[in-house]
């Protein structure tokens, strides 16, 4: 059993530890992207449904905020 080792072992170790905590954390934030970017695709992608009846309180409700948006510029 040869524990003698030196620096040079040590080194690449320390540098096989540094490649591999780097590709874990890259694949950790790549996932993190992918995850809220096909989030967002999916609630613009929401389609509003209004029943016909609903239809001018809808409108009104726009308006008025609206209105109160500009007001309050």
């Amino acid at each position: 059993m040869n524990k003698k080792r030196g620096c040079r072992g040590l080194i690449r170790n320390t540098n096989s530890q540094a490649a591999i905590f780097i590709v874990i954390s890259l694949v950790i934030i790549l996932s993190g992207v992918l995850y809220f970017f096909y989030q967002r695709q999916a609630v613009e992608k929401e389609i509003e449904v209004v029943q016909p009846e609903a239809t001018p309180v809808k409108l009104y409700v726009e308006d008025c905020l609206k209105a109160v948006a500009q007001d309050g510029l």
